[in-house]
């Protein structure tokens, strides 16, 4: 008579999800593993890139496929917004190693960060695979170049800039 009620207690606890370890930690979210990319340890780090890199091709899919308007476009805009913020910070240290300098070139050329071409050329100089030199190629191919900087003007002559400024009117006089 103990027996079957024990096991019909075993099974209540099984359904309400109960049974099992009560002390595991709640699962990661985004921004664990984009801190995850700084990672010292090489399978935590390479495992953090994989994660984030799906959910950048996920978000860039979404905006390219996606009717406007929709909960699913403006939820992906919200992620899109801080993994622009966030990745290209979190792949600074991630793009001198090589079991994930791949996949961030690929994260960066996804969201088409112009600022980070300089950072993903420095990682040619890696011992890459070959696989891993392809993906790295491909990447900055698709990355934008950086927009160009203006070279500084002489000493007393007015920049481009300033050439196409208005000139604002004299102050009117009273008499």
């Amino acid at each position: 008579m103990i027996t079957p009620l024990l096991l019909w207690a075993a099974a209540a606890l099984a359904v309400d999800g109960q049974s099992g370890d009560l002390t595991q930690a709640p699962p990661k979210g985004l921004g664990d593993y984009l801190v995850d990319l700084g990672s010292e340890e090489g399978p935590e780090r390479l495992y953090a890139a994989r994660y984030v890199r799906g959910e950048v091709r996920r978000a860039t899919r979404v905006q390219r496929v996606a009717t406007a308007g929709t909960t699913e476009e403006l939820e992906s805009r919200v992620v899109l917004a801080e993994l622009f913020v966030r990745v290209p910070e979190a792949c600074r240290s991630a793009l001198t190693y090589t079991n994930t300098a791949a996949l961030c070139a690929e994260m960066l050329a996804d969201l088409e960060v112009e600022t980070a071409r300089a950072q993903v050329e420095a990682a040619r100089a890696l011992e890459l695979s070959k696989g891993q030199r392809k993906r790295l190629e491909a990447a900055i191919a698709r990355l934008p170049a950086a927009p160009p900087t203006p070279p500084p003007s002489p000493a007393g002559t007015p920049s481009p800039a300033a050439a196409t400024e208005p000139v604002p009117p004299p102050p009117a006089t009273s008499p």
